[in-house]
C-alpha cells in the first residue's frame, strides 16, 4: 500500500514539475504561437487522471480486504453459534439440574431439566434467585454456601433436604467455582440431582437393622448404648447376664466395662474405637475376652454403629454383644488342627489332594504339587481338568476308566506319567479313597500322588543292568566254549601247515583257515571282555601319559577333518588297570566317534579328578561314593535318542551298515570298564553329539594318604 501512494505523488508532482521548469516567453518577443502555456495545463490534466485511477485502486483493494474480514467474521460467527448450540443440546439433555449464577447469587441461565423441573421458561430464569423456587431458610441456606465457593474458591458437595413444588425433596449438589481469565471467581457452575429414592433406600436399610438387633436381643444377644461424650454406659438386662455382674454393682460406668476386658485385648479394643473414629468406618466388629468377677474367662462378640454428627465428632455408639466362647474354642481347635494338618502335608514329598462330594472338584492340593506337576495350585482349583489334562495322553485312557471303577468302587490306584509344562515326564504312583458321611452319601475323596520317577529310573537302570549281566554270563559261557574249539582248529591247522610243502596250493586254503580262526578268537577275546572274563593285568597307570602316548596314533586312525583336542587335569590321580585294555577302550571309542561325524567336526578327550557323593550315588546305584579319576570323550556328531541309548552296550548291535560293524565295539568298553571296577554312562541327543564319561576308582598313593586323611578332616 506504501508503494501505490508514493507512484501516487510521483504521478502528481511530476506534471507540475514540468509545467514549473518551463521558461516563460520574453517580455518584448512576439508571440509564436497560442496559447503559450498549454504544456503545464496537459500535465496538469494527466496528473489527476492518473492520481483518480490510482485512488480507485486503492478503494477497490480495501473493499476486497472489508469483505474478506467480513466472511471470516460470519464463518467463526457460525462455528461459534454451531458449538454453542451443541453445548446446549449437551447440557440440556443431561438429567441433571444445571444452573448458572454470578457472584450475587443471581441467575444467569439453567438448563432444560431444571426448567421443566420448576415449570419456568428458560427466557424468564436470568435475574431470578434461590429465593424465588424454595422456601426462605433453605435459599439463605444455599446462597450461604454460594459465599463459601466464592471466598474458598474450591468446589463444594452438599447433600440436603429441600421443598421442590411442596415436596420434602434430597437433592446431592456440586457447586464449582468458574473463574475469568484473571483467575478471580466470576459466576457459580450449580449442579443438582434428586437423590430422594437413595436415602429412603438407606432408611429403609436401618429400619431393617435395628429390626435385626431386636431380634438378636430376643435371642439372648446383649444391647448396649455409649453416650460416647458423657462416658455413659448402658446395658440391657442380657447384657449384664453374658458380662456375669449385677445391674446395680456397675451402672452406667464405661470404665468399668473396659475394667472387665481381658488384660491382653484391651489395647485391641481401643485401637478399634479409634481406627473407627479416624477413618470414618462407623461399623464397628470385633472379638475379644472377658474376664468375669469369678475369674471365668469368656469369648465375646461385639458388633457396633458409630453416630456422629454434622461436624464428625462421635456422639454416640450402639451394638450388641454375644457370648461365643463355645464357637470361638472350636474355631480355635479347628485352626489348630487345619494347621497342623498343613504343616504335616505340606511338608511331605508327596502329593495330598482332597476333592468335593462330585469327586471332581479339586479343593485341597499339598504345596508338593507345585513341585512336582510344575503348576500352582491355584491353576488347579480354578480349573480342576487341568489336572487330567497333566496326563500323558497314552495313559489318559487307561486313568479314566479307572476312575469310573473309583466312582464305583471308592478306591483308586494306578500308575501314569504326567507331562509337566516345562516338557518334562515324570512317573506318579497315584491311591485315592472315597469318605463317606453318616448318611452313606460320598462326601469327598482323599488321596496321595507319589512322584515315583526315580524309581522307575532306577528300577530301568537295574534291569539294564541285569539285562547286560545276563548276556554277559552267556556270551561268556558261549565265548569259553567257543575259544577252546577254536584253538583246536588253529592247532590242526598250524599242524597241517607244517606238513605242507612251501609249492603246495593246500597251503593257501590252511592259511585262509588260520586267518578265520584268528579273527573269531579276536570276537572271542571281546566276548570275553564284555563277560568280564578275561585275564587282566593291571597296574598303577596315569591316564594322561597314556593318552599322551596314543595321541599320534588317535590322529592317523581318525580322520583329517576332525578336530582333536585334550584336556589333562596336572594333578590327576593313578587308577588299577590294564594299560593294553584302556588302551583298547580310547580306540574303540574314538572310531565311534570318528563314525559319528563324517562330515567332520570335534573329538575331545578329558581327565579330571573326581568325587561322586551319595547323592550322584542314589542316583547310581551302582556307584558306590568315592574318589574317582574321570575319563571323558566328547564328540560333535550326529548323536543318539533314548531307545538307541538303552541298547548301546548290547552285544552285536549295532548302528552301521551291515557288513561295518560286529556290534562288539561298545561291549568290549562297558566289560573292561566293569572289570576294572569303573563305571561308565552316556549322554546323548540327536543332532547335539555325545558324550562317554568313564570312573574309574582313584588309587590313593602311600606317601599322599596323610594329606588326604587331613583333607578329610
Amino acid at each position: 500500500m506504501q508503494r501505490l501512494f508514493f507512484f501516487y505523488v510521483i504521478l502528481t508532482a511530476f506534471p507540475l514539475f514540468c509545467a514549473g521548469m518551463q521558461s516563460p516567453p520574453p517580455r518584448n518577443s512576439l508571440p509564436v504561437a497560442p496559447p503559450a502555456y498549454w504544456p503545464p495545463f496537459l500535465g496538469l490534466c494527466i496528473g489527476l487522471a492518473a492520481g483518480l485511477i490510482l485512488l480507485v485502486f486503492v478503494v477497490q483493494y480495501y473493499r476486497s480486504r472489508l469483505n474478506r474480514l467480513e466472511q471470516l467474521a460470519a464463518s467463526r460467527t457460525a462455528e461459534l453459534s454451531k458449538r454453542e448450540a451443541l453445548y446446549r443440546t449437551l447440557v440440556d439433555n443431561l438429567q441433571q439440574n444445571i444452573i448458572l449464577k454470578d457472584r450475587e447469587s443471581t441467575f444467569i441461565s439453567a438448563n432444560a431439566s431444571f426448567c421443566k423441573l420448576m415449570g419456568v421458561a428458560r427466557e424468564d430464569i436470568p435475574g431470578k434467585t434461590d429465593f424465588d423456587f424454595i422456601p426462605a431458610e433453605m435459599a439463605e441456606k444455599h446462597r450461604s454456601y454460594d459465599r463459601q465457593v466464592i471466598t474458598s474458591g474450591e468446589t463444594l458437595k452438599i447433600i440436603d433436604k429441600v421443598v421442590l413444588n411442596d415436596q420434602i425433596t434430597w437433592v446431592e449438589e456440586v457447586k464449582t467455582p468458574v473463574r475469568s481469565q484473571d483467575g478471580s471467581v466470576a459466576a457459580i457452575l450449580c449442579i443438582f440431582w434428586d437423590i430422594t429414592e437413595r436415602i429412603q433406600t438407606q432408611q429403609e436399610l436401618q429400619n431393617k437393622q435395628e429390626l435385626l438387633e431386636l431380634t438378636q436381643k430376643a435371642a439372648h444377644i446383649g444391647s448396649w448404648r455409649l453416650d460416647y461424650a458423657n462416658r455413659k454406659l448402658a446395658w440391657s438386662d442380657e447384657t449384664y447376664r453374658i458380662f456375669g455382674i449385677d445391674r446395680e454393682a456397675c451402672g452406667e460406668n464405661y470404665d468399668r466395662f473396659f475394667a472387665m476386658i481381658h488384660p491382653g485385648d484391651v489395647q485391641q479394643v481401643h485401637q478399634k474405637l479409634e481406627d473407627s473414629a479416624r477413618s470414618g468406618n462407623n461399623i464397628l466388629c470385633f472379638d475379644h475376652r472377658i474376664v468375669r468377677p469369678n475369674g471365668e474367662t469368656r469369648w465375646v462378640h461385639e458388633r457396633g454403629e458409630i453416630l456422629k454428627n454434622d461436624r464428625g465428632d462421635i456422639v454416640e455408639i450402639a451394638g450388641i454383644v454375644h457370648d461365643v466362647t463355645d464357637q470361638k474354642e472350636a474355631e480355635i481347635a479347628l485352626k489348630e488342627s487345619e494347621t497342623r494338618f498343613r504343616q504335616l502335608v505340606n511338608n511331605l514329598h508327596d502329593v495330598f489332594w482332597m476333592t468335593g462330594d462330585d469327586l471332581e472338584t479339586i479343593i485341597f492340593v499339598s504345596k508338593a504339587y507345585e513341585a512336582v506337576w510344575g503348576r500352582s495350585r491355584q491353576s488347579l482349583y480354578g480349573d480342576s481338568k487341568s489336572f487330567v489334562e497333566a496326563i500323558h495322553p497314552e495313559d489318559l485312557p487307561r486313568i479314566l476308566n479307572s476312575y469310573k471303577n473309583f466312582i464305583k468302587t471308592g478306591k483308586f490306584q494306578e500308575e501314569y506319567r504326567i507331562l509337566r509344562p516345562d516338557g518334562e515326564i515324570r512317573w506318579i504312583l497315584d491311591r485315592g479313597a472315597v469318605i463317606y458321611n453318616e448318611d452313606g452319601q460320598i462326601d469327598r475323596a482323599v488321596g496321595i500322588a507319589k512322584d515315583i520317577t526315580e524309581n522307575k529310573r532306577l528300577e530301568e537302570q537295574f534291569h539294564q543292568s541285569q539285562k547286560i549281566e545276563a548276556i554277559g554270563k552267556l556270551a561268556g559261557g558261549v565265548a569259553h566254549d567257543f575259544n577252546n574249539l577254536i584253538m583246536s582248529i588253529q592247532g590242526y591247522a598250524q599242524f597241517l601247515l607244517d606238513k605242507i610243502p612251501e609249492d603246495d596250493p593246500m597251503r593257501h586254503d590252511v592259511d585262509g583257515i588260520l586267518r578265520a580262526s584268528e579273527r573269531a578268537a579276536s570276537l572271542t577275546r571281546q566276548l570275553l571282555a564284555f563277560s568280564r572274563k578275561q585275564v587282566l593285568q593291571p597296574e598303577s597307570l596315569n591316564l594322561n601319559k597314556l593318552i599322551q602316548d596314543l595321541e599320534k596314533l588317535l590322529r592317523r586312525m581318525i580322520r583329517e577333518d576332525i578336530e582333536l583336542s585334550a584336556k589333562f587335569d596336572e594333578n590327576l590321580g593313578k587308577i588299577k588297570a590294564d594299560p593294553s585294555q584302556i588302551e583298547q577302550i580310547v580306540m574303540n571309542l574314538a572310531v565311534n566317534a570318528r563314525d559319528a561325524m563324517p562330515r567332520g567336526g570335534k573329538l575331545t578327550l578329558e581327565t579330571k579328578n573326581v568325587y561322586l557323593d551319595a547323592n550322584y550315588s542314589r542316583d547310581h546305584v551302582e556307584v558306590m561314593p568315592g574318589d574317582y579319576v574321570m575319563l571323558s570323550m566328547t564328540d560333535t556328531g550326529c548323536g543318539m535318542d533314548k531307545p538307541t541309548l538303552e541298547q548301546i552296550f548290547d552285544p552285536f548291535f549295532t548302528t552301521k551298515e551291515v557288513g561295518k560293524g560286529t556290534g562288539l565295539g561298545l561291549s568290549t568298553v562297558y566289560g573292561i570298564v566293569k572289570q576294572s571296577g569303573g563305571h561308565i554312562w552316556v549322554y546323548s541327543e540327536p543332532g547335539r553329539g555325545s558324550a562317554f564319561k568313564l570312573y574309574f576308582p582313584r588309587e590313593i598313593e602311600e606317601e599322599k594318604q596323610p594329606e588326604a586323611d587331613a583333607a578329610a578332616s
